[in-house]
C-alpha cells in the first residue's frame, strides 16, 4: 500500500487560551512524535506526546501556570512529580520548565496527504515540560485519557431499594466526568448485562473509588467497561462494539504476517491507523490467523518526519459476533 506524507496535528486547550500545532494550512510542519496505548480495562488510557521548537510564545502560553523554571548551572535538579534526582552537571541541556496541568484539553489528529488525518486520542495533560538542549527547544506531554477524571472519582452516595442498575452506573460515570451518552438508552445497558433491567433490591451504597465500584458493580452481570476518548463503554465480556468490522489485510497497510502472542492473543503490525481502536472487532483476511477478532490493547507510533508510523494491536477471539 502507498502512502503519502505523514500528518500529526495537535490541539491544545487550557485556560490561557487554544493553541494548535500543524494546523491543515501551516507549511512548515513543525516535528511532532506521539506514542498512545490502550487497552480494555478500567484504566485510563495515555500518550506522549513531544513537539520540537515551539515558539516562546507558545510555550508560556501552554505553561499557564509555570511550577518550575530551572536554569541547569545548579548540579541538580529535584523532580518533585516523578520522585526521582536527576543529576546534571555537565549537561548540555540549558533549561527546564516543569508544568504539572491536569485541566488542560489535548487532542491528537494523525493520518496521511492522500488518506486524510482522524482522530487518534484526546484527554487531559499530566504534565508539561520544556527542556532547551542547544538551540533546540523540546516540549514533552504526558496526555491520559480519562485519567484525571477517573482518579478524582471519589463519591459517596446511597441510593434507596428497587433503584435500577442503569442509574447507578450513569450516576458512577457522571462522577468519573466520563461521556455516558452510550447509556442513553437502557437497551444499551440491558444488552451488556444479557437482558433484563435489574435493580438493587436493598438498595446500594457507592464509596471510596469509583472506578474499583464501577468494576464491581458489572462483575456479577458477565460485563466490562473501558473508557476510549473520553467516552464510557460497556460489553458483555470478551464482546466487540456494536461497529462495523475493520478490514486488515496487506493492501490495507499490514506490515507483516500476524504473531502469536501470549494468553492467546495475536500480533499485529500495521502502518498507523487511528480506526483500529480497543473494543472494535477487526477481520485479518488472507493472512496467518485470519478472521475475526476483537482489539484489546494497540499502541500506535507515529513521527511527521522520520522513525515509526506504526500501529500495533493485540487481538483475541471474540465471544460472540
Amino acid at each position: 500500500m502507498i502512502v503519502s506524507q505523514r500528518r500529526v496535528s495537535v490541539t491544545m486547550i487550557s485556560e490561557s487560551g487554544q493553541v494548535v500545532v500543524n494546523g491543515p494550512d501551516v507549511n512548515p510542519q513543525l516535528e511532532i512524535d506521539v506514542s498512545v496505548n490502550m487497552s480494555v480495562s478500567p484504566t485510563a488510557n495515555s500518550a506522549t506526546v513531544r513537539i520540537l521548537n515551539l515558539s516562546q510564545r507558545t510555550r508560556q502560553q501552554l505553561a499557564g501556570r509555570t511550577k518550575r523554571s530551572i536554569d541547569l548551572t545548579a548540579a541538580i535538579l529535584k523532580n518533585e512529580q516523578e520522585g526521582i534526582t536527576t543529576k546534571l552537571q555537565g549537561s548540555p541541556i540549558q533549561e527546564v520548565t516543569v508544568v504539572n496541568r491536569g485541566d488542560a484539553y489535548v487532542r491528537i489528529d494523525a493520518g496521511y496527504d492522500n488518506r486524510g488525518t482522524a482522530l487518534l486520542f484526546e484527554g487531559s495533560t499530566q504534565l508539561i515540560r520544556h527542556r532547551k538542549d542547544g538551540p533546540t527547544w523540546s516540549t514533552e506531554m504526558a496526555v491520559g485519557d480519562g485519567l484525571s477524571t477517573m482518579m478524582a472519582g471519589v463519591g459517596a452516595k446511597t441510593f434507596p431499594p428497587g433503584t435500577l442498575l442503569l442509574d447507578v452506573v450513569r450516576h458512577v460515570g457522571r462522577v468519573m466526568s466520563l461521556d455516558i451518552s452510550v447509556l442513553r438508552s437502557p437497551l444499551q445497558l440491558s444488552d451488556a448485562i444479557g437482558g433484563g433491567h435489574p435493580t438493587f433490591p436493598y438498595g446500594v451504597t457507592l464509596f471510596d473509588d469509583a472506578r474499583w465500584f464501577m468494576s464491581n458493580m458489572l462483575e456479577p452481570y458477565g460485563a466490562e467497561w473501558f473508557v476510549d476518548r473520553g467516552q464510557f463503554f460497556v460489553v458483555r465480556k470478551g464482546h466487540v462494539l456494536p461497529e462495523p468490522a475493520v478490514e486488515v489485510d496487506f493492501n490495507s497497510g499490514l506490515l507483516n504476517q500476524p504473531e502469536p502472542g501470549e494468553d492467546g492473543t495475536v500480533r499485529i503490525r500495521s502502518i498507523m491507523r487511528p480506526d483500529i481502536r480497543i473494543g472494535r472487532l477487526v477481520r485479518l483476511n488472507g493472512v496467518d490467523y485470519d478472521g475475526d477478532y476483537r482489539v484489546d490493547n494497540v499502541m500506535h507510533r507515529i513521527n511527521n518526519r522520520q522513525g515509526d508510523a506504526v500501529t500495533e494491536a493485540f487481538l483475541v477471539r471474540p465471544v460472540t459476533l
